[in-house]
């Protein structure tokens, strides 16, 4: 388990290489008794720079020597290692409250995304099959509207005019046709029996049951409608495997520089703005897909165009936090943006039931060097 937090990854290495990083020859071991033992580059010793907290790189140096470097301290290099020991657990402290208030909150926006989730893609399976059910009989009921208004209304067991091919039927010899007899009792006994029941069905129907008929299809399938085009945007989004992201759905964060205003709206739009609140708004991005591995990155697409640049872009990374939180935003290169949005939906599962020290380090959860 891993969080969005930026390991240390410079000069500096753990002495006993615990970091990862290595500790050759060419590097000198900070002993750094009370708080964390490092290696720095051996250039960084004696240059009247304290990167030690115990001051041990500087110990070299005579009054003489640190009196010719512009950045020596005239008394030397002081111990502040307690009190940077003591700093970076106020620090461990912080983050790890952070992560596992984040864990917790996260673990109720699970549930209810879930729910929801689950709730609107039954409600689009449902709706993708009404729908097409109900247009085809709607387009049935037009059909005997249509013929209901072209026949007319008919005598009850007799064919229209336009339906019947009566004229068309031969009188089988011997047989004769009473005046009083129906239709289908003329049929009856003939080769020609079965068309009876074709003439019946063909006879129109009432024109004012139809149309009421129509009338409840359509509003129907007006309502089915209306329930996919709701249903569809989010039984269709990816909100991660126990749906923790659906928080985020319909909300914007925004934080401010000293210029701008920038706002993210996760699943949405990226947008920049005046810090005065004034003026027309520059689109930064519409939603485009996940990043990477996991749920981290967040990629907006597709933004104005810059003068002689291309269109506006925006990563945002997730990272865990007790709270929704936009921070740091950059712009790395001409019109593409970078920002920070902490939030419960990107923390660990694993710490919602996390009951050690917080003072301490968590197993598996990796600290910035400051944070050690």
């Amino acid at each position: 388990m891993t969080i969005a937090i930026v390991p240390q990854a410079d000069e500096f290495a753990v002495g006993d290489g615990s970091d990862g990083l290595p500790a050759p020859d060419h590097y000198f071991v900070c002993a750094n008794d009370g708080h964390v033992t490092l290696a720095i580059p051996t250039e960084f010793v004696a240059d009247g720079v304290c990167d030690c907290c115990d001051g041990s790189d500087e110990a070299s140096l005579t009054q003489a020597d640190r009196a010719k470097l512009p950045h020596a301290l005239p008394e030397g290099c002081p111990n502040t290692c307690a009190a940077a020991a003591s700093a970076a657990a106020a620090l461990r402290l912080a983050v790890n409250e952070r992560l596992v208030a984040g864990a917790k909150a996260r673990a109720l926006y699970a549930a209810e995304g879930s729910k929801a989730v689950a709730a609107a893609k039954a409600a689009y399976a449902n709706a993708t099959v009404e729908v097409p059910a109900l247009r085809d009989a709607l387009a049935d009921v037009d059909a005997r509207i249509e013929y209901a208004k072209t026949t007319g209304p008919v005598d009850e067991g007799q064919p229209s005019d336009e339906s019947s091919d009566a004229d068309d039927i031969e009188m089988f010899e011997g047989e004769s046709a009473s005046p009083t007899m129906s239709w289908s009792q003329w049929l009856a006994g003939t080769p020609l029996a079965p068309l009876a029941n074709i003439f019946v069905a063909r006879e129109p129907e009432p024109l004012d049951l139809l149309v009421a008929e129509r009338e409840t299809i359509a509003a129907r399938l007006a309502e089915y409608e209306k329930r996919e085009r709701e249903a569809k945007p989010l039984a269709t989004l990816d909100l991660g495997a126990d749906a923790a992201f659906y928080a985020l759905v319909g909300k914007c964060f925004s934080t401010k520089t000293r210029e701008y205003e920038y706002t993210v709206c996760p699943f949405d739009k990226a947008e920049q703005g005046s810090a005065s609140g004034s003026g027309i708004r520059t689109n930064l991005g519409k939603f485009e897909t996940w990043v990477g591995r996991g749920y981290s990155l967040m990629a907006f697409r597709n933004g104005q165009s810059c003068y002689n640049g291309p269109q506006r872009s925006m990563t945002v990374s997730l990272e865990c936090g007790a709270v929704e939180e936009l921070s740091a935003v950059s712009e790395p290169e001409k019109c593409t943006y970078r920002a920070v949005l902490r939030t419960p939906a990107a923390c660990s599962a694993d710490l919602a039931s996390y009951d050690g020290d917080l003072s301490a380090s968590i197993p598996g959860v990796i600290y910035t060097h400051d944070e050690l």
